[in-house]
């Protein structure tokens, strides 16, 4: 799904923000200016032009663009331009969509899934995310890359644990959407949103923002396709083991605070 959708990643961030002449601006240098937008418009103009005029930079552009959102650049398919959702309010499928958790320390990182408990949204008629809501089941927390039975489950315990996500409390977490914004795409994609709302985890809710493709499936009528990330600074929930914001000499010790979420959604 990721394959097809992620195009969007591409068009949505090589068209809003492509870069200059190759000389003064790196394909990466232009998914900055993009996401700065204002920063430097004489820079935005010049990655603009040079993106829509040459496909393999733009192709660039979204590789970047998913690399810093968490996900495979080389799965990045941006070959045909895809269909916006529909207007109407879209339930979550939870059996086939889930969010992929990932945290890292000084050397190395960990990574696993949580599966959705429930959710909806809500495309309305210009096209945008006017609201919805996915609950997280926090007890369904898995940790995918170690392969040792005992070292694996002692991890989960952890991230269930108070030190961490405090599940026998906090169950559940959600992200609220309040709104979102179309980011602009020289293709016309009307499908790559930035989108607002709040993250409630441990009981706390703090503002949060994700970059989301939502795109209307092409084989499965009603079905819309949702890909994208979410990333969050976990002190701000006061989980705050082993962070180096409040502990020193921790040496490599030290687990860095932020923690992203990679969304994978079918909904109909």
């Amino acid at each position: 799904m990721l394959k097809n959708i992620f195009h969007i990643g591409a068009i949505v961030i090589l068209l809003a923000s492509c870069s200059s002449s190759p000389k003064e601006y790196s394909a990466c240098d232009c998914y900055e200016l993009m996401k700065s937008k204002g920063k430097s418009p004489e820079g935005l103009k010049k990655c603009t032009e040079k993106s829509t005029a040459d496909e393999e930079f733009m192709h660039e552009i979204t590789k970047c663009a998913a690399t810093s959102m968490g996900f495979d650049a080389d799965k990045i398919n941006i070959s045909s331009l895809p269909k916006a959702p529909k207007q109407g309010t879209y339930a979550v499928e939870t059996a086939k969509s889930k969010i992929k958790w990932a945290g890292r320390k000084l050397a190395g990182g960990h990574s696993g899934n949580i599966f959705i408990k429930s959710g909806d949204f809500t495309m309305d008629e210009k096209g945008l995310i006017s609201g919805g809501n996915i609950v997280m089941d926090m007890s369904s927390i898995t940790v995918t890359d170690i392969e040792d039975e005992k070292s694996n489950s002692d991890l989960v315990g952890h991230l269930m644990a108070d030190d961490f996500f405090g599940v026998a409390n906090h169950p559940e977490a959600s992200f609220n959407i309040t709104s979102s914004e179309l980011m602009s795409s020289a293709t016309g994609a009307q499908t790559n949103f930035t989108v607002s709302g709040d993250l409630i985890l441990k009981g706390i809710s703090k503002p949060a923002t994700a970059v989301l493709v939502a795109v209307q499936s092409k084989n499965i009528e009603g079905n819309v396709s949702v890909a994208g990330a979410l990333k969050f600074d976990r002190t701000d929930y006061g989980i705050k083991y082993n962070s180096g914001k409040f502990f020193d000499a921790l040496g490599d010790k030290v687990i860095k605070d932020e923690v992203l979420l990679q969304i994978t959604i079918v909904a109909k």
